[in-house]
């Protein structure tokens, strides 16, 4: 098992959970969704990092922030697994020479792997990871990503819809599709400092219209296969999503324009 993991990543609302947990279903990947050990990793450690003596990983602060919200694609036995595998493997002995790229390498690579029952894949689905894409690939020299893009008229009415009341979540139309805007373009600035066969773009409408296609290619992208129950599998997740809001929106793009010039250039990129 080669150490180059998989990231599924996204702006919100573009079809990230449902592409992540498909991929938890295939028999050959260890797939966790929203488990985002690996951001508190690099928020605690590489952001956050000391040579000093008084280092220290911070575990137990990720444990109780990893407890907050629900961790899918896994069993409960597995994210109780994962918590005692925080707070018992690790000591400070075990990080000594190390780099903080190394040292979340480690931590994230040993708890995965123990997790995964020697699954070849392993990987998790985190849209904050768009945020993160740099550090990533310092740490994961190899890592691969599959990002995943939607109409931004969509998102914008299921982010409103999906968040309202929420704090610091955009409470417009307006709002919403310069935050798909700007999220989209972390990874477009991104993509080209990774390998071709470790980056795959797929659009949400192709993966519900087309999903055996799709399905298929991610396997051949992750040199897996694409087996018949795994496809009934998908077809069966799939047949009932909708492609698109049926609720027309006013939007004032001029307003957008303003407060993010480079909005029309991401949608002209991703073929909206």
């Amino acid at each position: 098992m080669d150490n180059n993991p998989v990231y599924v990543v996204g702006a919100q609302r573009s079809g990230t959970t449902v592409l992540g947990l498909l991929l938890s279903k295939h028999r050959d990947i260890f797939m966790t969704v929203h488990g985002k050990l690996l951001y508190y990793l690099i928020v605690w450690i590489y952001n956050d990092f000391s040579q000093a003596t008084q280092f220290h990983p911070r575990l137990d602060e990720i444990i109780f922030s990893l407890n907050r919200r629900p961790i899918l694609g896994i069993g409960e036995s597995d994210k109780e697994k994962m918590f005692s595998l925080l707070s018992n493997k690790f000591y400070l002995r075990d990080f000594d020479n190390m780099t903080k790229e190394e040292i979340i390498s480690y931590i994230w690579t040993s708890i995965y792997r123990e997790l995964s029952c020697n699954k070849e894949i392993l990987g998790d689905k985190y849209n904050e990871y768009l945020l993160q894409l740099t550090q990533i690939i310092r740490i994961f020299p190899k890592a691969r990503f599959i990002f995943i893009h939607r109409n931004y008229n969509d998102v914008a009415e299921s982010m409103v819809r999906h968040f309202a009341g929420r704090v610091l979540c955009p409470e417009t139309y307006e709002d919403a599709v310069i935050k798909w805007a700007q999220w989209n373009l972390n990874w477009l600035n991104f993509r080209d400092k990774l390998l071709p066969d470790h980056r795959l773009e797929i659009s949400y409408s192709d993966m519900i219209t087309n999903p055996r296609k799709i399905f298929s290619d991610i396997c051949e992208f992750l040199q897996i296969p694409f087996y018949d129950e795994y496809a009934e599998i998908v077809d069966n997740t799939i047949i009932n999503k909708n492609i698109e809001s049926s609720l027309k929106m006013e939007i004032d793009y001029a307003s957008i324009e303003r407060v993010f010039p480079k909005f029309w250039e991401v949608v002209r990129v991703l073929n909206y």
